[in-house]
């Protein structure tokens, strides 16, 4: 058990989540709105493209896309079991193409995929309990905040 009763096993894919709604606006970052189906809430976040969700003990990591085929972004999300955001990291960078491809669990709590280019690889990893970081994540990747605030999740490029 860890901070907030958290208890990470291994990571699990689900099928909990289905897209029910998606707005887009002009230069404007679609906005993709999902349904839980086990408790039926919605959650409202940005992108467009649910391209894989998983349970982490009792929180959620899902995987979106804004489905932009020439410069695309990809949206890392933890919520909690209320559908809270816990953290969220993005990669993305500018002109720059992106799928995500070879998706694999690595182990309990961490993942490995690309993104950017079939043969490099990230590894993703949920924490067991946060921790802080003084230093900002190197390009592509961004967070909110960016300096000293607790992480749930560490993402290295290989």
């Amino acid at each position: 058990m860890t901070d907030k009763g958290i208890i990470l096993k291994t990571i699990n894919p689900i099928t909990t989540f289905q897209v029910c709604d998606i707005k887009e606006a002009p230069d404007q970052t679609p906005v993709i709105q999902l349904k839980n189906q086990q408790s039926q809430q919605n959650v409202e976040l940005p992108g467009k493209v649910l391209e894989a969700q998983f349970a982490a003990g009792n929180h959620f990591l899902l995987f979106v896309t804004e489905g932009s085929p020439f410069e695309e972004a990809l949206y890392i999300y933890y919520l909690d079991h209320d559908l809270q955001l816990v953290e969220t990291l993005e990669l993305s960078a500018v002109y720059a193409e992106g799928m995500l491809q070879n998706l694999v669990m690595t182990g309990s709590g961490s993942m490995q995929f690309s993104f950017f280019d079939h043969d490099e690889r990230w590894t993703l990893s949920v924490l067991p309990k946060p921790e802080y970081f003084l230093l900002p994540d190197k390009y592509p990747v961004k967070r909110k905040p960016a300096f000293f605030h607790q992480r749930w999740l560490k993402i290295k490029k290989q």
